[in-house]
């Protein structure tokens, strides 16, 4: 292909070397033409020429790529115990049966994609913005994980004030001692629900929290 370039290149370019052009819209319809001419000109060893060789070839030509091509970048990545692995500073799912494993990320500028042995296991928006983000996919979770998605700080904070003041003032600690919210959803969890054998626990959790 590239030698194929610089045979047409040269062949145009000293065709148009005496010419004198008064805008680039003109060089650029002179090239045109020189390139049809090029195309139709008969080989030399053998019947035919460049543009009848295309129209037979046309048919079994694939359509090109939808989008324009991404320059990509790999990298390795191991998947941590929450099932995510960690690359750029952001977290992106993985199914959890990939748990320990060592996989292949390709990041473009849009897209981020997980593979094992070859295979894609997962693919995300690339995230962008402050550091430390989730991509979650629900599907990639264990199936104790999934009761979580549909719980935020404001839900784990009524179901504490319900059981009383001071466990929602423990909940509040719990919550703003994680940098990413969602990571303390599984301790929230763990702690209210000790209320259902034991609230009368909660006032000697809360002095103990802020003993320490």
């Amino acid at each position: 292909m590239e030698c194929s370039v610089g045979i047409v290149s040269t062949w145009i370019l000293a065709s148009l070397r005496n010419v004198r052009f008064l805008s680039l819209h003109e060089l650029n319809e002179a090239i045109s033409e020189k390139l049809i001419e090029f195309n139709n000109k008969p080989f030399q060893k053998k019947e035919g020429s460049r543009a009848a060789a295309f129209s037979e070839e046309k048919i079994f030509l694939l359509p090109l790529p939808p989008r324009p091509y991404e320059l990509a970048t790999w990298k390795i990545a191991t998947v941590q115990y929450n099932y995510h692995i960690s690359t750029d500073h952001h977290n992106y799912s993985v199914p959890y049966e990939y748990i320990k494993r060592k996989v292949d990320v390709r990041l473009t500028k849009n897209m981020v994609e997980i593979f094992f042995e070859g295979n894609r296991i997962a693919s995300h928006r690339r995230l962008y913005g402050h550091i430390n983000q989730y991509s979650t996919n629900e599907g990639h979770m264990p199936p104790d994980h999934k009761n979580y998605v549909s719980w935020d700080s404001e839900r784990f904070i009524k179901w504490a004030e319900k059981i009383g003041e001071n466990t929602a003032a423990v909940i509040r600690l719990l919550l703003s001692r994680y940098r990413i919210e969602q990571q303390g959803y599984k301790s929230c969890m763990a702690m209210l629900k000790l209320a259902d054998k034991y609230s009368a626990i909660w006032n000697l959790v809360f002095q103990l929290t802020h003993t320490s």
